[in-house]
């Protein structure tokens, strides 16, 4: 098993016993976002982002580091202006690892030698998610857009969910699920972006992205109500 710890340290654990097998560490900014950011694992590495805009894959087994690449550079004169953090989790599958930076870039690399393929200016603490040929993000902002993930060139931008705390796009077959601070679920088109419906929860807000469940999503709310959607 793989922990994370909230220094940014990541230790690969023997499931049976407990102990550490292996420990990855970096030193950080001395200005750093807060945030909860885990890993992905995925054909036996470990992909993780972190503070400074740099994102690493690390061997499953040993915690060799395979791979590091810089999604975003610190820029500024101040230490505030220069945060440029990875918040949340890259988005991978078997051939390409996409991060995005506070403050920084949008980045894809190669999943085996990490090898830029594209990179663009973009601002996000919400996160990214990778579906078919495109690429969905939230800004800081709320925007929703989709990327080509080949190029990185625009595909379309919902900004009607400005400012209400949207978090990273969830897709579920040809659609897109986002919360929001008022414990909304949106639905989009992933096609155009365009809205489709809107489901309540209990009011407060959804911090997180749905996750898989059977053939839908899992939703919670910061008040701990749990809620499985899917769309007929």
């Amino acid at each position: 098993m793989v922990v994370r710890t909230g220094n940014g340290r990541i230790a690969g654990l023997d499931a049976k016993e407990g102990k550490r097998i292996w420990l990855y560490e970096r030193s950080t900014p001395t200005l750093i976002v807060r945030n909860h950011a885990g890993i992905v694992i995925r054909n036996g590495m470990v992909y993780a982002g972190f503070a400074a805009g740099k994102v690493a894959a690390i061997g499953l087994t040993k915690g060799v580091v395979i791979w590091e690449s810089a999604v975003s550079q610190p820029k500024g004169n101040t230490e505030l202006e220069r945060i440029s953090d990875i918040t949340s989790l890259p988005a991978v599958d078997d051939t390409q690892v996409c991060a995005v930076a506070f403050q920084g870039r949008v980045a894809c690399f190669d999943a085996v030698q990490g090898g830029t393929l594209w990179s663009r200016d973009f601002s996000s603490d919400k996160g990214l998610s990778l579906f078919g040929s495109s690429l969905y993000i939230t800004d800081t902002d709320s925007n929703v857009l989709a990327a080509d993930r080949a190029t990185g060139s625009s595909l379309w931008k919902n900004d009607q969910l400005l400012f209400r705390a949207a978090t990273a796009s969830f897709p579920l077959d040809e659609f897109l699920l986002v919360g929001d601070y008022e414990g909304y679920i949106h639905v989009l088109k992933r096609e155009d972006g365009s809205f489709v419906a809107r489901q309540k929860t209990d009011g407060s807000p959804i911090l997180t992205p749905p996750i898989t469940l059977g053939d839908g999503a899992l939703i919670q709310t910061s008040e701990g109500e749990l809620y499985s959607i899917a769309i007929h």
